[in-house]
């Protein structure tokens, strides 16, 4: 079994390290975007399979894919 290394690292460079830290945590997340199946919209949006094939074809609702592959966007 291989020795265990020990990692020195001077104070101002944890300083650094924690300054960086804080400074990624304030910035805000990017929104999600949520993808979901056919059924899975229609159950979100509280309507039909069919419905939600509709509003793809009329292109009012974000789709990728192809077929029964379809993902269909939910925010």
């Amino acid at each position: 079994m291989a020795e265990p290394q020990l990692i020195v690292i001077d104070q101002s460079r944890l300083d650094r390290i924690e300054e960086m830290l804080r400074e990624a945590l304030k910035r805000p997340e990017p929104p999600k975007r949520e993808w979901g199946t056919v059924s899975e919209a229609a159950r979100h949006y509280r309507v039909t399979d069919s419905t939600v094939r509709r509003w793809i074809s009329d292109g009012r609702v974000e789709a990728r894919g192809v077929g029964k592959a379809r993902r269909v966007r939910l925010d």
